[in-house]
């Protein structure tokens, strides 16, 4: 798995990242979830179940940086 950052030269760009490919979420350097884009909602870090981290954002890019924040770790 590549790690998504909003910049630097050894991890994947952020503007790199295929939105129909999978990204997962570790935090601690465990696997806790993954982004999903909900029809009619928008984008989220889904934890499992019913619960998102972070609330639904408007793009792929503002539901990452609302996650580094948190202190979650993106890979693709």
């Amino acid at each position: 798995m590549r790690r998504i950052i909003v910049s630097g030269e050894n991890d994947l760009h952020i503007s790199l990242v295929n939105e129909c490919n999978p990204i997962f979420a570790k935090k601690d350097g465990i696997l806790v979830g993954m982004i999903v884009n909900e029809e009619n909602k928008g984008w989220i870090l889904r934890l499992g179940g019913t619960f998102g981290a972070n609330g639904h954002c408007d793009n792929l890019k503002e539901c990452i940086c609302k996650g580094q924040k948190s202190g979650y770790e993106f890979f693709t």
